[in-house]
Order: C-alpha cells, then sequence, then structure tokens
C-alpha cells in the first residue's frame, strides 16, 4: 500500500501542486471575506483641504461617538474615505484615480454622508446627488437646502485636533436614496 501512495504521489506531483495551490487561494479568499471588519458607517470626505484629508482618523473617533453598532459584531466602527476634489480632478493622472475612486463610491451606495465644500458640491452636482434637507430640519435653511448643517467651524476644528479653522464651506450632507448597483431594493422609492 505504501508503494502504490508513494507511486502516485511520484506521478501526480504536479496536478497534487497545483490542486493544493488552487485549494489555498480558495481557503485564503473565503476567510478573508468572512473575517473582513466591516464599518458601521461609511463618510465620504470630498474636499480639497490637504489638512483636513490627514485628520481622518480623528474624524472617524469623533463620529463613532454618534453612531450605532449597525453591524452587530459589538464594537462601532466608523471609515472616512478621503477623496480630494480639486479643479484639475479630471486633468492628472492621481486625479483621475480620485475621480474613478468617487464614481465607484456613488456607484456602491454604501456611503450616505458626505462632508463636502463647494468645490465638491459642484463636481458631484449637488442639486442631483444631495438630498434636499429644508423640509425635514426647518430652521436650517441659511445653511443650505442640501447641507444637514453647516459644521461649527471652531467647535468642530478642536474636536478633530484640526489646527486652525475648517473651511467654512464644509458642510455635513447626505446622498439621495437611488438604486444603486448593489441595492437588493426593486425601487429606489423603497430605499
Amino acid at each position: 500500500m505504501e508503494k502504490k501512495i508513494s507511486n502516485f504521489l511520484y506521478h501526480n506531483k504536479w496536478w497534487l501542486g497545483i490542486t493544493v495551490f488552487i485549494a489555498g487561494i480558495f481557503v485564503f479568499l473565503i476567510v478573508d471575506f468572512v473575517t473582513k471588519e466591516r464599518p458601521d458607517m461609511i463618510v465620504l470626505l470630498l474636499t480639497d483641504d490637504a489638512e483636513m484629508q490627514s485628520h481622518t482618523q480623528q474624524l472617524e473617533e469623533y463620529l463613532e461617538q454618534f453612531t450605532d453598532d449597525e453591524n452587530g459584531d459589538g464594537k462601532v466602527h466608523v471609515d472616512v474615505y478621503p477623496i480630494p476634489v480639486s479643479e484639475n480632478i479630471n486633468d492628472m493622472d492621481y486625479y483621475t484615480g480620485n475621480a474613478t475612486k468617487l464614481s465607484a463610491e456613488f456607484q456602491m451606495g454604501e456611503a450616505v454622508m458626505l462632508f463636502t465644500d463647494t468645490r465638491a458640491n459642484d463636481y458631484i452636482m449637488a442639486s442631483e446627488t444631495l438630498t434636499d434637507l429644508s423640509e425635514k430640519y426647518p430652521g436650517h435653511e441659511k445653511h443650505s437646502k442640501r447641507r444637514l448643517l453647516s459644521a461649527p467651524y471652531g467647535f468642530f476644528a478642536t474636536k478633530i485636533d484640526y489646527p486652525g479653522n475648517v473651511d467654512r464651506d464644509l458642510a455635513i450632507s447626505l446622498r439621495k436614496p437611488v438604486k444603486t448597483s448593489d441595492s437588493k431594493e426593486k425601487n429606489a422609492g423603497d430605499l
């Protein structure tokens, strides 16, 4: 019996090696998918302020105190995706990559809350992509019809250890509910 096994291994070593390699890849992918940490909330930070984008960790920690455990893992985790939006976003390769990342995030629909500035609002066509919140939050029309609130500049800056003052046009906005590429609902009105 031992000779049969060694003979089989000798004659099929390439096929066995390939099979073990492919099985290892599948095991790795399955373990990676099952153990992947999924955030409770994803926030897009769309601004050309490089200093603000370097404070995403502090922004995540600040937003976690207002977020519930949506995924049921016992921990609250917020991911902030900084995407630089500047006037030359479509010109250079680096900015084209950011435009592609932004487009992908808008197609996925996982990020509902956005921190945007005026340039980002122009780029994402805020009148078509952001929710008009003036009916839900009366009295805040002075900020903007599309902004949940204009960030309280000094207070907000101290909470995320931001040096100096936050741009006056930075605001927290919400996306319009639409059917996206990963929506399970039958129509966008159900969102």
